[in-house]
Order: C-alpha cells, then sequence, then structure tokens
C-alpha cells in the first residue's frame, strides 16, 4: 500500500474515533511531516486523498479541517419514532401514511407511538425513547400552551437524536425545527374571505390549548382589524382539551344562541365543526341563508348535508415532508428543516355573499 494510503488511514482512524473533532483544524503539513516521518508531497497526497471523500476540507492561507460529519455516518439503526396526538381518528391515520410511505422508501422504519392528546403520556414515551436506539424521532405537537411536566425529557431527547415537532412548538424549544400549515394564514384567509363576501360579524370557534388554536385566532382577528372591524371579546367561544372531539359536559345552547348576532361563523378545525354544526342546525338556522360557515382542515366536505367551505390541511403531505427533513437531519446535523405549507382556500356552498352596506355619502 501505498505510503500516503498508510497515513490517510490512520488520519481517518483519527476522525471516525473524534481524536479530531468537526471543523476542528489538523496539523500542518510540516507537523505531519515530522510526525510521519515522510515527505511534504506524500502528506499532500493524503490529504488530497481525505479531501476527495469528503472528510477534511482546505481553506487557503488557513490549513486543513475535519468537514462536519452526518449523523448517517454513525447512525446504527433504521427506527424512526413518530409521536402522534391520536393514531385512528381524523387526519392522523393520513400524516402516518404519509411519513410511512418516505420512511419505507428509504430503508426505514416507524415506530409509533401515541400521546392521547396527554402531556404526562407524551413525556412518558420522551423518557422511554432516551433509552432506545432510534435515528431520529417525529413529535406532534401536543396542548402545547400548557406548561411542560418535564420539560428536560424532551430537551435529553433533542440532545440524543434529531427531533422534528409537527404542527406547532413548545415554548422553550423554538431551537428545534417544526414543520406546520401557516395557521395565523388559515385565519387571517378565512376572515378576509368572509369580509370580501360582505360579512362583518365574525364569530369564530377557538381551541386555546394549542398554538394552532392561538395562531388562528390570531391570523382571524388581524384579517378584520386590517379590514377596519374592531373585534370584540364576546366574538369567540373557547375550547380546550379533548373537547374538540367528544363534549357531552359543556352546553352549547348560550352560545349559539348568540350567533343570531352574527352572519358568519370560523370554526376552529372540521372536528369542532363536526360537533356543533348539529346543534346550529337544531337551534334553527339554516345555513347560509342566516348563517355562513367556514373551517379548517377540510377533513369532512360535508357536515349535516352541507358542504363547507374551508381551509385545507395537507394530511398526507404533511407526513411525507416530515419524514423528508428529518431524514434530511439525520444527513445534516447543521440543516434547517423548518418548513410551513401555505394554506389554500376550498370553496364549496356555505358562505353566503351578502350585499355590501351602502356607504353612508360624505356631505360637503
Amino acid at each position: 500500500m501505498p505510503k500516503y494510503l498508510t497515513i490517510a488511514d490512520d488520519l481517518e482512524e483519527q476522525i471516525k474515533s473524534r481524536a479530531y473533532k468537526a471543523n476542528q483544524k489538523l496539523p500542518s503539513e510540516k507537523e505531519l511531516v515530522y510526525q510521519y516521518g515522510v515527505s511534504r508531497q506524500t502528506i499532500r497526497n493524503a490529504l488530497d486523498f481525505l479531501t476527495d471523500r469528503g472528510l477534511v476540507y482546505s481553506e487557503q492561507g488557513r490549513g486543513t479541517f475535519v468537514a462536519a460529519r452526518t449523523r448517517a455516518d454513525t447512525v446504527t439503526t433504521n427506527n424512526i419514532a413518530v409521536i402522534l396526538s391520536c393514531l385512528n381518528d381524523y387526519i392522523f391515520p393520513y400524516k402516518i401514511a404519509g411519513i410511512n410511505s418516505v420512511l419505507v422508501e428509504k430503508g426505514y422504519l416507524s415506530n409509533i407511538f401515541t400521546s392521547n392528546y396527554s402531556i404526562q403520556t407524551q413525556e412518558q414515551v420522551f423518557a422511554n425513547l432516551l433509552s432506545s436506539s432510534c435515528a431520529g424521532a417525529i413529535v406532534e405537537v401536543t396542548r402545547a400552551n400548557l406548561p411542560r411536566m418535564r420539560p428536560d425529557l424532551l430537551r435529553k431527547l433533542a440532545d440524543k437524536m434529531p427531533v422534528l415537532l409537527l404542527d406547532g412548538f413548545y415554548q422553550g424549544f423554538e431551537d428545534l425545527p417544526t414543520i406546520t400549515l401557516d395557521d395565523f394564514q388559515c385565519g387571517y384567509k378565512a376572515a378576509q374571505y368572509l369580509i370580501e363576501k360582505g360579512h362583518q360579524k365574525l364569530f369564530h370557534f377557538g381551541k386555546m390549548d394549542d398554538s394552532q388554536g392561538i395562531d388562528r385566532y390570531r391570523g382571524f382577528i388581524q384579517a378584520q382589524l386590517d379590514h377596519g372591524i374592531q373585534p370584540k371579546d364576546e366574538d369567540i367561544f373557547w375550547l380546550t382539551g379533548n373537547s374538540c372531539f367528544v363534549s357531552p359536559e359543556i352546553n352549547y345552547g348560550p352560545v349559539i344562541s348568540r350567533l343570531q348576532n352574527y352572519t358568519a361563523v370560523y370554526f376552529f378545525n372540521d372536528l369542532t365543526a363536526h360537533m356543533i354544526v348539529p346543534e346550529i342546525l337544531k337551534a334553527g338556522y339554516r345555513i347560509p341563508e342566516d348563517l355562513s360557515l367556514m373551517s379548517n382542515d377540510d377533513f369532512f366536505p360535508t357536515i349535516e348535508n352541507i358542504s363547507i367551505s374551508g381551509m385545507r390541511y395537507p394530511h398526507v403531505e404533511m407526513g411525507q415532508k416530515a419524514a423528508e427533513l428529518l431524514l434530511r437531519m439525520i444527513e445534516e446535523p447543521n440543516f434547517d428543516a423548518n418548513y410551513r405549507f401555505d394554506p389554500q382556500i376550498v370553496e364549496r356552498n356555505s358562505v353566503r355573499e351578502l350585499t355590501p352596506p351602502v356607504k353612508q355619502k360624505e356631505t360637503v
């Protein structure tokens, strides 16, 4: 074996054992000549060989440095942890299908867990994963606006493996990349659409313990402000916990009676709409003659024979993109995996176009 390859192999072994760390400067050519007892050309040949393999890089006038290694170089498993809020209902099976389609194609396997919307359960999964050999984790954000019981567990998990947050972020973990639908724009575009149809009195069924819910509400409010409409506290009804799924303990009578003061309603998501629209119809409202409706996620296109207009959630695409970005994080530790989908309006027949109000003429 040529002498320069022997030296290259020795340096490579030191790099892999982390005797030389990423971006650390190697000894100078003069020092390596002395260390190995060879000519400068032999050392240059060895360094050129390592450069061609992507293990080192040179900077003019500064020397040769160890290239940042990919996590893929040290990953010894093809398992990916996927932690979702739910598994069998609503949009979640579609997310799983999207994630799995990418992972299987790339030779990875998904280990799927559910938090059932419980902070404690999610953090127990984090604790269990700390002793696992997973290569990375996709974590769907659960009840992000509530304090974590053991925030150190998520931090330890992120120190152990690449972690990508799905559908939101956690306070104090803004450094972790997240993939989301642009929830602010969901609320903004929904309100703007209603306003452009002539609606001035808008009501919102929102969700307060999710960052998605707060961002959609923020957008919903901002669009009104930008169009000269001043929202009021009574223009929203807040839901929390699993109340967007089943809520027999909630009496919707009083809030539904208030809807007579509004011309349009925007729901946090289709589950909320699916739960409340029947109650609105029972109260005698006609859709869209008396009340126009918009929702989010485009999962139930028809509720009680009403085709609901709303903002589309990219069900399968969200899962696919999450898997693609996590695998990129495994390959490239410094890769910025933040990504936002731009929401699109799906028009159906639940929104009535009102005659724009006649503006009062200015007196001269």
